[in-house]
């Protein structure tokens, strides 16, 4: 009984000590594929916004109303795909000691994890983008009556008004 209490509590220390120890070194150890994994992520996000733009620019061509949608999603898309390119960018310093022999480990940590947060976001803006329509058509223009306030009243006028 005390040897299970032991073991069981031995075991979810081990697991709160040993998990984000492990995962802390798997942003070293998966440096190439976290960044290669953004790349293709902030690719794919980069075509869905093109595609979307090309959508929306025949839409206005048509004189169609652009969905609220479409156009926030589009907002939202220029910050983090930016943001990941400054990541992808960043990734040279790893060339410090010995002409890449040694890299500069706390660097390649730091571009990992943020890569790695970034892919997920990107991911997740790629999602969102998924919309049935871009545009809808746009409203009739309708009848508008006309003030007769400052108008003088004309016979020919009395006649079309009623």
């Amino acid at each position: 009984m005390a040897l299970d209490c032991v073991l069981s509590t031995g075991g979810k220390k081990a697991e709160y000590l040993i998990d984000p120890i492990g995962r802390q070194f798997g942003y070293l150890v998966y440096y190439n594929t976290n960044l290669e994994s953004l790349r293709n992520q902030v690719k794919m996000l980069e075509e869905r916004r093109d595609k979307g733009q090309l959508l929306v620019n025949e839409a206005k061509r048509k004189g169609e109303v652009i969905g609220p949608e479409v156009e926030v999603w589009m907002e939202r898309v220029v910050g983090p795909s930016s943001k990941a390119n400054h990541i992808l960018d960043e990734r040279q310093p790893n060339k410090e000691c010995l002409n890449g022999w040694c890299p500069n480990l706390k660097s390649r940590h730091s571009i990992s994890r943020k890569a790695k947060m970034m892919a997920e976001e990107v991911a997740k803006l790629h999602g969102d983008g998924n919309v049935t329509r871009v545009s809808y058509p746009a409203p009739p223009l309708g009848i508008e009556s006309r003030p007769i306030d400052g108008i003088k009243c004309f016979e020919s006028r009395s006649l079309i008004l009623k």
